[in-house]
């Protein structure tokens, strides 16, 4: 009778009064029980006791429960596991059903393989879960069903760590098929959290638009659903995507506001979202409050995320001592992320730039040849993965350690592929290295002002200030008088800088502007530092006349 009423319960979604009367049913009869009972307390313990839950589960596999609803509890354990918090038995359990289903249920086992290889957020999980997945899914490679498409993702995500195992053009092809927009946000946190990670994996590929607008559309969805958890897994995954396309001030405002609406909660993306605004911060010019990002992390959630978004945020952070001429410990940061990502198999420059990094550190140490050697390696690496935007990426690296004579090939052939994968700050930096370049050669300096103006402009539409500043002195040493290019006054201003200045002299406080537009304390303060900055005020009084004087011109 306790079982019958706790079932009811439970379909009703009532899990104190269903877990009150499978435990009386339980411990009335505690040697008779069924395992039916034990998948119905393993449901009803869940999410709150998942060690409890777990063991319900084994012994109702014991007592010759249906695998299938087994399977099917197991996944609502995965759904209910605590954020980034390793349960390794739930796990095992994970694993242990699906290799106990016949080969006909093969979806379920796609998705339990899939859970488990999540759950468990490591490296070796992840490739164990690849050898079961890859020759589940056959060569035909299906996308039938939602599980089928979870795979396909898994499969595309996993291997577009290595530049060797599948290209862009072939991580493009599964990922299109496989993220279909209507399940983007359903489903549990992990499989939200999952396909929000392969929409990055799609940007890294070269289709930064695509992803952008995949990742729109679900923060769109998640939005009308009160969906706060997806919003803030997409507001990650867009802010790498428009990192990718160049669109700085947008990119910082989506890590912020997902910093933001997760702060002070255990949440397994925030390595992930550190290192985006950190990135944004870097390529605005802003290297110390990027390291006031990444320094002021706590250590608890970090180690709790994946171990790729662990080691994109250290080798964030050794570009930000490199940056800021700390070469030494920048060397330190990228030393552990290599020895992480050759013990993960990791070599794609898309999932990982630890090789730019050291490449970078032994040239600002003097040692050309070994910096040179690295950055033809990383060159090689990012033509086998083949996307345009990497390749682009590397060709400038190894320009950078090249001697003078090889740099125009190298530069003007990155200015070509960035051209064509849209990828704009990348542009924007081969144009004004190119125009460094040419200026050197005093025959050539018509044409390096040229490709000097040409960078400038589209280093400032994207807000990448240190780039601009870079053009201008080319220009000076060029023999030309460099526009202000928008460095100050109104125009200088972004689109993230210029809404919190609005909202400023509305008269609202720091905390306001804060909590209005989803962004850090901290954040806020950075914006109205650089506004003051480029507008040349003191107050918030001056501020505001600057602004109204501009609307009046």
């Amino acid at each position: 009778m306790g079982g019958k009423a706790g079932r009811q319960a439970l379909a009703r979604g009532d899990r104190d009064t269903a877990l009150s009367f499978l435990e009386k049913a339980l411990s009335e009869y505690p040697r008779t029980a069924s395992a039916s009972l034990h998948i119905d307390m393993a449901r009803a313990t869940a999410p709150g006791d998942i060690a409890a839950a777990d063991r319900h589960l084994s012994r109702a596999v014991a007592l010759g429960a249906d695998l299938r609803e087994v399977a099917d509890a197991a996944l609502v354990l995965a759904g209910g596991a605590p954020e980034g918090e390793a349960v390794p038995a739930l796990v095992t359990t994970l694993r242990k059903t699906a290799a106990r289903l016949p080969g006909a249920e093969r979806d379920l086992r796609v998705r339990l393989e899939v859970a488990a290889a999540e759950l468990a957020g490591s490296s070796a999980g992840t490739a164990q879960a690849r050898e079961i997945i890859e020759p589940l899914m056959g060569q035909s490679q299906p996308a039938a069903t939602s599980a089928q498409r979870l795979g396909l993702a898994f499969l595309a995500l996993v291997d577009s760590g290595s530049a060797r195992r599948r290209s862009a053009a072939e991580v493009t092809e599964l990922l299109s098929r496989a993220l279909s927009p209507r399940e983007l946000i359903s489903g549990d946190p992990w499989e939200v959290r999952f396909r929000a990670r392969a929409l990055l994996a799609l940007a890294r590929a070269g289709s930064f638009g695509q992803a952008e607008k995949l990742a729109s559309a679900a923060l769109q969805q998640a939005r009308n659903g009160s969906g706060s958890a997806a919003a803030t897994e997409y507001s990650v995954a867009r802010a790498g995507a428009l990192l990718l396309e160049g669109r700085l001030a947008q990119a910082e405002a989506e890590a912020s506001g997902a910093l933001s609406g997760m702060e002070g909660r255990p949440w397994v993306t925030r390595p992930l979202a550190l290192a985006c605004l950190a990135e944004a911060l870097i390529c605005q010019a802003r290297a110390t409050e990027a390291l006031d990002v990444l320094t002021e992390a706590p250590s608890g959630p970090l180690a709790n995320g994946t171990a790729q978004e662990n080691r994109y945020l250290i080798e964030q952070r050794g570009h930000v001592l490199l940056r800021l001429g700390r070469t030494d410990d920048a060397w330190q940061e990228f030393q552990v992320a290599k020895l992480q990502a050759e013990n993960d198999g990791i070599d794609n420059p898309a999932a990982t730039t630890w090789r730019s990094g050291v490449a970078a550190c032994l040239k600002a140490q003097g040692m050309a040849d070994e910096a040179r050697l690295l950055a033809e390696e990383n060159l090689a690496l990012a033509r086998a993965f083949g996307a345009p935007w990497l390749i682009g990426k590397a060709l400038i690296e190894v320009a950078a350690c090249a001697p003078r004579p090889e740099r125009l090939s190298f530069l003007g052939d990155a200015v070509v592929l960035c051209e064509a994968s849209g990828a704009q700050l990348l542009l924007a930096t081969a144009l004004v290295e190119l125009g460094t370049e040419l200026g050197r050669d005093s025959e050539r300096r018509r044409e390096a002002v040229e490709v000097l103006h040409r960078g400038a402009r589209l280093a400032l539409t994207c807000g990448a200030a240190g780039l601009v500043e870079q053009a201008a002195s080319a220009l000076r040493a060029a023999g030309a008088r460099p526009r202000r290019f928008g460095l100050t006054g109104r125009e200088a201003l972004t689109p993230a800088e210029e809404r919190v200045a609005i909202v400023a002299c509305a008269g609202h406080t720091n905390a306001e502007i804060a909590s209005r537009l989803f962004l850090s304390a901290k954040t806020v303060e950075g914006h109205l530092a650089h506004v003051y900055r480029k507008l040349g005020v003191r107050s918030r009084q001056e501020m505001a006349e600057q602004l109204r004087e501009h609307a009046l011109s």
